[in-house]
């Protein structure tokens, strides 16, 4: 079953982010804890990390993209699901 990777909660949860960069492709292998993709708010950059091991896979969104708290920008999957 896979694993929907979202922006993380921060302590600023009504600020809008936006996608800045993809750290990882749609089918790379990761491991829990690799940067999938970088976020920003104003002079805030953060990254959003896999949360277990897997596949990863992109939520179809452009860079600059506007995001909020809990949007999802990926899934992992399991090796047999890709």
């Amino acid at each position: 079953m896979a694993q929907l990777v979202k922006v993380p909660e921060f302590e600023l949860p009504h600020v809008p982010w936006t996608l800045c960069a993809w750290l990882m492709a749609t089918g790379s292998a990761v491991v829990a804890g690799d940067s999938l993709c970088e976020i920003s708010a104003g002079d805030i950059s953060v990254e959003a990390v896999a949360p277990c091991s897997g596949v990863f896979h992109r939520a179809r969104l452009e860079l600059d993209a506007v995001l909020k708290v809990g949007d999802v920008v990926g899934e992992i999957r399991s090796a047999s699901e890709r």
